[in-house]
C-alpha cells in the first residue's frame, strides 16, 4: 500500500499539500504511514477528521517517533485530497 502511493505521489512532482479526510481515531495512524512513506519529497500533510477541513491538524515528522499530529492549521487549498474509508 505505501509504495503504491509513494509511487502516485512521485508523479505528481514535490512540494505539494496533501490533505488526508478521514474518520477520527481510525484513519489518522493510516495517513501518518502513508505520510511517512512520502516524508523525503518535500510535501506538506495534513489531517482532517470527519472530513471537516476546519478542524485539520498538520502532521508533522519527528524523529525518532515518525509522523505525529501538530498543531491545528487551516490547510487551505490542497494539491492533492486523500478520501480515506473507515
Amino acid at each position: 500500500m505505501t509504495k503504491a502511493f509513494r509511487k502516485v505521489m512521485e508523479e505528481f512532482g514535490t512540494g505539494k499539500k496533501i490533505l488526508f479526510l478521514g474518520s477520527e481515531a481510525v484513519c489518522l495512524p493510516f495517513a501518518e504511514l502513508l505520510a511517512y512513506a512520502c516524508r523525503d519529497l518535500g510535501d506538506s500533510f495534513y489531517f482532517a477528521p470527519g472530513g471537516e477541513p476546519g478542524k485539520a491538524v498538520e502532521l508533522r515528522y519527528r524523529s525518532p517517533y515518525g509522523f505525529q499530529t501538530g498543531r491545528r492549521v487551516k490547510p487551505g487549498k490542497a494539491d492533492i485530497l486523500v478520501v480515506m474509508g473507515g
